[in-house]
């Protein structure tokens, strides 16, 4: 129980670690960056088990960003892509950051709900200041 309410604290900064991890792992050989995608999958699954299972977009969108790069170097063996792969992840969690405030619902405002009363949740107020957050690249609440 212990653990569940440490990183229920930690919050939206769980959801760095897949690509800090990855960051870490990766080299310039073919084996070391599968190695660092697989790593990074599996780190997204472990670190973001609650808000996976909470449905939070963020853990859902690293989570899809790191199968599907895993999947298209390591097994289909797409090697044309390693060029790019850094931008591939920032330009897909860019389009997440960027997607969800179009579609009136940032990712930042499901982590700033589980910190606030359910009272303010409809103000518009703390909505905007979540697209403020988002839009402007800000990462802590």
């Amino acid at each position: 129980m212990h653990l569940r309410i440490l990183y229920e604290k930690a919050g939206l900064l769980t959801g760095f670690l897949p690509l800090i991890a990855y960051g870490v792992l990766a080299g310039s050989s073919l084996q070391g960056i599968v190695t660092a995608l697989g790593v990074a999958m599996i780190v997204t699954i472990i670190a973001g088990i609650y808000d996976l299972r909470k449905g939070m977009i963020l853990s859902w969108a690293t989570l899809v960003l790191f199968a599907s790069l895993f999947i298209a170097v390591g097994v289909l063996n797409m090697t044309w892509i390693l060029p790019g792969i850094g931008m591939l992840l920032y330009a897909g969690l860019a389009m997440v950051a960027f997607g969800s405030i179009l579609a009136k619902t940032p990712f930042t405002l499901q982590y700033a709900r589980e910190m606030v009363d359910r009272k303010l949740w409809k103000n518009p107020f703390f909505i905007r200041v979540n697209v403020l957050i988002r839009g402007s690249g800000g990462v802590f609440l």
